[in-house]
């Protein structure tokens, strides 16, 4: 018994030694000069994050915020010798709520405090494929297309989107998702090095929340579903964030060129979902 109570006593004595060594080291640190500025201009670089928004089933992603990392920063001057703002360092704020902890709520929108939008088409087959693409590259822009489960399985669809840096995404097995499919889905376009896919709904559909959900994917609902005008639609609806669906039509080929220059004069950018939803 005399034994055990040596024993905790010794490792009481360590476990203490480390605290207050631990706390020592900080005391010295904190009444450096070095740190002392550190920690003095530390309020300057400050960039608070923004939580997503909920509304119901819905999101709108946030923003991540930017802070001092103070101690890697005290790290880097103290090398140095002296105070340096060029060695500042940095590190990202998570924002509480965020989507990429929310993969059961609709997408209806990038953050509104960005002036960016992204146009997403919509394709019912490879219909004016090569058409859109072209337009695309001529302004100089990605975007991304949602293709049914037989596209995504043609290499050669693939291959011309890919190859002309677009970004490819589900639209299902006739508009119905399913884990097998979705599975097969992603191991396609994860071997094309796609960076991301989302699944597509122009409502709130239980049934496909509840099976990209459970696969990590999220679900986008466009905020603006062009019909048989998108030119008008869009003029009438923009907004900053706005996902802009536009289907494989032959109206969308007279007009895609239009309402590129018209986002574009209106001081937006146009960028893929990636881009837009990025917190």
């Amino acid at each position: 018994m005399k034994k055990i109570y040596t024993v905790i006593g010794v490792f009481i004595l360590i476990c203490f030694s480390f605290y207050y060594t631990e706390s020592a080291v900080n005391i010295v640190k904190r009444n450096d000069p070095i740190m002392k500025e550190i920690i003095k201009v530390s309020g300057e670089y400050k960039d608070s994050s923004i939580d997503a928004v909920l509304v119901n089933n819905n999101i709108i992603p946030g923003k991540v915020g930017i802070e001092l990392d103070i101690d890697k920063s005290y790290t880097k001057m103290k090398k140095l010798g002296k105070f340096n703002t060029s060695l500042l360092e940095f590190k990202e704020v998570i924002p509480n709520i965020s989507i990429t902890k929310n993969y059961d709520k609709f997408i209806i929108s990038g953050n509104k405090t960005n002036n960016m939008i992204s146009l997403v088409f919509k394709m019912k087959d490879d219909t004016y494929l090569e058409e859109i693409i072209d337009i695309l590259k001529s302004k100089g822009l990605t975007s991304d297309f949602f293709l049914d489960y037989s596209n995504i399985n043609n290499p050669s669809t693939i291959n011309l989107l890919i190859n002309n840096n677009m970004q490819v995404s589900y639209l299902g097995n006739n508009y119905q998702y399913n884990k097998s499919d979705l599975l097969v889905v992603n191991e396609i376009l994860t071997k094309k090095k796609n960076k991301n896919i989302y699944c597509y709904s122009e409502g709130e559909n239980k049934d496909i929340i509840d099976i990209c959900s459970k696969e990590k994917i999220h679900t986008i609902i466009p905020s603006i579903n062009t019909t048989s005008n998108p030119y008008y639609d869009i003029k009438t609806k923009l907004e900053n964030g706005s996902i802009i669906k536009l289907d494989n039509s032959k109206t969308t080929i007279k007009q895609l060129r239009y309402i590129i220059n018209y986002l574009k004069s209106k001081g937006y950018k146009i960028v893929d979902l990636n881009t837009l939803l990025k917190e």
